[in-house]
């Protein structure tokens, strides 16, 4: 009893810094965003102090006809973005892993490297980039158009062609984050399988169609539903490239929120609105996860709806192996001639014959090579545009040739970012005694502390090592009890954490950011806006980190702490000198995926950082596009000094990257 006991007080010790963070940034903000909706949120009078309204939020945004046009327009536009993205990125991250899976080790390296690559860049710079690749008169796209004949298109300034032109940026993106879950996926297919079909005189198309696709189904849907959550969040694209524009015709449900919110203080109308995004996406994620698992039973008898299923896969099936065998059919008539050329000495076929088997022997070369090399364009323009003097960049067509390769870019935004002296910082300019020649730390002082981009780049940097660093610590911590030792509430604790990572963080930027500024309502009043702790505080607890972690303790044989309790350990030192260390594998593939991300994140320093020297570098950054949208050589090097760390990282951290992506995925 005495030993249950003190398990029972060691497990909620465990769990008591992390549970005190997610229940101040977690679960006070989804309680407040169900009464936002009900409230007409006044800041000055404060949460409680502002009046209760009940339903006119909700009849404010859907009968007012000014603000309900623009949120059915949000509605729409959202939904049809969805539509179109979701299926396309997940049918061609399907083809695309099975098409590597297929090539050798050294090739499948390569091309997953050069399809994950532009996921590796934050949204901010994918959609600078993509900015200037739309633009009218200089646009790389709307030179390669003509090409074709096709005349200029107005991408982003025209309502008929701008929610097409975030939904082609979001596509150009790359989907080489489900790439490396399909491909995870893949090589847990059993080989038993594909030989046995292969013997039953399956044909390739056959066997991925009947074997390997049917086993990717649970990452099928996973990835499904991770996606079109993705897509009802995405803001950063439309931000940048159209600001929900012309006319609202790009506007979507985030953007609208953040406009009625910070834009225009329409703070219980965005409320009413973010819980009707909190339920279209919770409600969706439950329901899929409902047809995942009533789909494993497989014991309700096929419907009018299966039977059409069934009806268009046969109908597919048939397609593709027709033009399978039309493939097949020249290789076929290849081998007889050349055996009979062989037999009659004649002489050996043309060199197109000769060709078709390595085109046929290569075919998923053929295609990969230019679909990345498609994807990896906005990089290659980033990196040389930011290199290119202006003058070129502005000319018809675009010339990013290497050529007079200058640094005048990154001079344009040092200066750019160069605050003017002030008596703060003009100190040490001052006069000297004579004969006495100022310390050179001090030019070096000066430059830093007035240069903004220096200081922006110095923000991500700490933020990202230091929320990573407690992040990491925090949910290790977390996971071990949750994993290793049994007491009341672990399971509910776990569940609550669980059912935390479907919440869509947009719907609750409003009540987080009510913490943030007034504190507790009702408990207490500090103020964390513009100071990196509003991001430290809510970034330190990570459900998903926790439950990646706990998966893998789970793992970790339980004799190692037997053995350590017979040498007298604690729960305390059992978890800092044996679960800790055997944790490095998952604390450095999830440190790598925290740092990334953290460096990656916008939308939620964007809205409660508003003092400048506090910037991290993708906020910085944004401002610098805004202000200077006709100069992309300078907006592309500070693309580039964003870009280039990640990049880096990723290729040195591969594995790491691919463990952390996959861990939670793919069972093994």
């Amino acid at each position: 009893m005495k030993e249950r006991t003190q398990r029972q007080i060691w497990g909620w010790a465990f769990l008591s810094p992390t549970l005190l963070l997610f229940f101040v940034f977690a679960v006070i903000p989804m309680f407040l965003a169900l009464l936002l909706a009900f409230k007409d949120y006044m800041p000055a009078r404060g949460f409680w102090g502002s009046p209760w309204v009940g339903l006119q939020n909700f009849h404010d945004i859907f009968g007012n006809v000014l603000m309900r046009d623009r949120v059915l327009r949000a509605f729409k536009n959202t939904l049809f973005f969805t539509i179109i993205f979701v299926p396309v990125n997940i049918i061609a991250s399907m083809v695309i892993a099975t098409l590597i899976y297929s090539v050798d080790e050294r090739a499948r390296k390569f091309y997953r490297s050069a399809f994950y690559l532009p996921t590796v860049t934050s949204a901010i710079i994918f959609a600078m980039i993509w900015r200037w690749l739309y633009d009218y008169n200089f646009g790389l796209l709307n030179w390669a158009l003509s090409w074709f004949g096709v005349g200029k298109i107005n991408w982003l300034g025209d309502p008929r062609w701008s929610m097409f032109a975030v939904i082609l940026a979001a596509i150009g993106a790359g989907p080489g984050g489900n790439i490396l879950i399909y491909l995870a996926g893949l090589a847990r297919v059993p080989s038993e399988c594909i030989e046995a079909a292969r013997v039953d005189g399956a044909n390739a198309v056959q066997r991925w169609w009947h074997v390997t696709l049917p086993l990717l189904r649970p990452i099928t849907l996973y990835l499904v539903v991770l996606n079109t959550i993705g897509s009802f969040q995405v803001f950063e694209l439309v931000f940048t490239l159209t600001s929900g524009g012309p006319a609202s015709s790009s506007t979507v449900l985030v953007y609208e929120i953040y406009s009625l919110a910070f834009a225009n203080g329409y703070y219980g109308q965005a409320g009413a609105l973010s819980l009707l995004l909190l339920l279209i996406v919770t409600g969706f994620a439950v329901l899929q996860f409902k047809i995942f698992r009533t789909d494993l039973e497989e014991t309700r008898p096929p419907t009018i709806f299966d039977k059409a299923i069934d009806g268009v896969s046969n109908l597919i099936e048939w397609t593709a192996g027709g033009v399978w065998n039309l493939i097949q059919i020249p290789s076929e008539l290849l081998k007889k001639r050349r055996a009979t050329a062989r037999g009659t000495g004649q002489l050996r076929p043309k060199l197109r014959l000769r060709l078709l088997p390595f085109f046929t022997k290569n075919a998923a070369h053929v295609i990969l090579m230019p679909l990345s090399l498609l994807l990896l364009v906005p990089m290659i323009w980033m990196f040389l545009s930011a290199f290119t003097p202006g003058v070129y960049l502005q000319s018809t067509p675009p010339d990013v040739r290497p050529k007079n390769f200058a640094l005048d870019n990154y001079k344009s935004l040092l200066e750019a970012t160069m605050s003017p002296r002030t008596s703060a910082n003009t100190a040490q300019t001052q006069p000297r005694p004579a004969g006495e020649k100022p310390p050179l730390a001090d030019n070096w002082r000066d430059f830093f502390r007035r240069c903004k981009l220096f200081r922006w780049l110095g923000n991500t940097v700490y933020l990202a090592l230091l929320i990573t660093f407690l992040q990491s610590m925090l949910s290790n911590l977390a996971a071990y009890p949750l994993a290793k030792i049994r007491f009341k509430g672990r399971n509910f604790i776990f569940s609550l954490l669980i059912a935390s990572i479907m919440v869509p963080y947009q719907a609750l930027v409003i009540p987080l950011f009510i913490v943030i500024t007034n504190g507790i309502p009702g408990l207490t009043g500090i103020q964390l806006i513009n100071s990196h702790w509003a991001l430290i505080l809510p970034g330190m607890c990570s459900p998903v980190a926790i439950f990646l972690m706990r998966q893998y303790i789970q793992t970790l044989p339980g004799s190692l702490e037997e053995a350590a309790r017979i040498d007298g350990c604690g729960e305390l030192g059992i978890w800092w000198r044996v679960i800790l260390p055997l944790s490095k594998p998952i604390l450095a593939a999830w440190g790598i995926l925290s740092f990334t991300g953290i460096w990656k994140s916008f939308f939620w320093p964007f809205v409660i950082i508003g003092y400048e020297p506090y910037f991290p570098l993708e906020v910085g950054l944004q401002t610098i596009q805004q202000q200077h949208t006709v100069e992309y050589g300078l907006v592309m090097a500070g693309a580039t000094i964003s870009a280039v760390p990640m990049i880096l990282i990723f290729l040195l951290f591969q594995k790491q990257i691919v463990q952390g992506l996959t861990a939670g995925a793919v069972k093994g």
